[in-house]
């Protein structure tokens, strides 16, 4: 850190929400820092730099996993390798599992929460290096002209950043739910994907969440044997780098056939991505392994790369292919 700032501590979660709230743009929550310290500290950040740091780590009931049933509850101060070593996780939301073990290094895991993993800026070198672009001062896309190798080929333009939040690629595929605490102490419920604005509607929004808005808790129905599902990604560096690509993917042996296919791509676009034909092309027919090859091959029909990263395309391909095949043998009855 480079500027002063204030370390306050409060006792509860809506003690945070409403200093928040009292005091817009000059107040955050901080869990394990990784995010919103990168973020303030970069170029970008100048005047809305916080004043006021509140750490929610210390506060009671904002860390824990809950299972009853089927269903999963998770404080969103959580630590990525929490979730990563929980057996109720593994046992009820394995893509969940597999995309928190994917996490950065063991030091990110420990460190990171499940909230600001959430809630990480998009992913672009122009808009967390201090470049004028579409989401900060300017009007133009700067990776079109630039160096564009890791920008998306889905639904690009007039942003091409991507999307790389693994444990919220996960959640899209699981129809995950989040609690949100407003400064009143009331709650509302939101599925995951509605977190994320449209960036060719409002640029500047990162999130939906209104001021003095803070992540309580996350809430999903389990998967049974018969309802499974997988997170794969592709790094250029190891694993504890920025996907290149990543997939969730969940679906459900329904009589013997596909049925309730979830499906989103991470990396690839400025939002979590489905690749319809795909979906498509499976939806409702009968268990078949020999089926999913074919399937995959329409992830990137639609694709629209920038010049230097159409690579991304046959990555995709055959990232989609593997994460359905793995399910596939994950489920406990079919054909073959």
């Amino acid at each position: 850190m480079s500027y002063p700032f204030l370390l306050e501590k409060v006792r509860t979660l809506q003690d945070a929400s409403r200093r928040i709230a009292d005091s817009p743009g000059k107040a955050a929550v901080i869990g394990g820092g990784l995010e919103i310290l990168d973020e303030v500290d970069s170029p970008t950040a100048g005047s809305t730099r916080p004043d006021i740091l509140i750490p929610i780590g210390q506060i009671p009931d904002t860390s824990y996993i809950h299972s009853r049933g089927d269903q999963l509850r998770l404080g969103a101060a959580l630590t990525i390798a929490e979730i990563a070593e929980s057996d109720a996780v593994r046992r009820l939301a394995w893509p969940l599992s597999e995309a928190a073990a994917a996490v950065g290094s063991p030091q990110i895991r420990a460190q990171g929460t499940l909230a600001g993993n959430l809630l990480q800026r998009p992913r672009c070198w122009y808009l967390r290096g201090g470049f004028s672009c579409h989401r900060s001062d300017g009007s133009d896309c700067p990776a079109v002209t630039g160096d564009h190798r890791y920008h998306a080929i889905f639904d690009g333009g007039p942003c091409w950043s991507v999307y790389h939040s693994d444990l919220g690629l996960a959640l899209h595929a699981l129809n995950a739910q989040l609690i949100i605490l407003n400064p009143d102490g009331k709650e509302r419920e939101m599925p995951v994907r509605d977190l994320y604005p449209d960036p060719k509607k409002d640029p500047l929004k990162f999130h939906t969440l209104q001021p003095g808005e803070i992540n309580r808790e996350i809430r999903l129905a389990g998967l049974s044997n018969r309802y499974t599902g997988t997170f794969l990604k592709i790094t250029e560096r190891g694993a504890f780098d920025f996907a290149l690509a990543s997939v969730a993917v969940v679906y459900n042996n329904f009589h013997g056939r596909f049925k309730n296919i979830q499906l989103f791509l991470g990396g690839v676009a400025p939002r979590a991505y489905t690749p319809e034909a795909v979906v498509k092309t499976l939806s409702h027919q009968k268990l078949d392994r020999s089926l999913l090859a074919a399937a995959a091959s329409h992830a990137a029909d639609v694709a629209a790369p920038l010049p230097e990263n159409g690579y991304k395309m046959s990555i995709v391909k055959n990232l989609v292919r593997r994460a359905l095949e793995v399910t596939y043998d994950k489920l406990s009855w079919k054909p073959d």
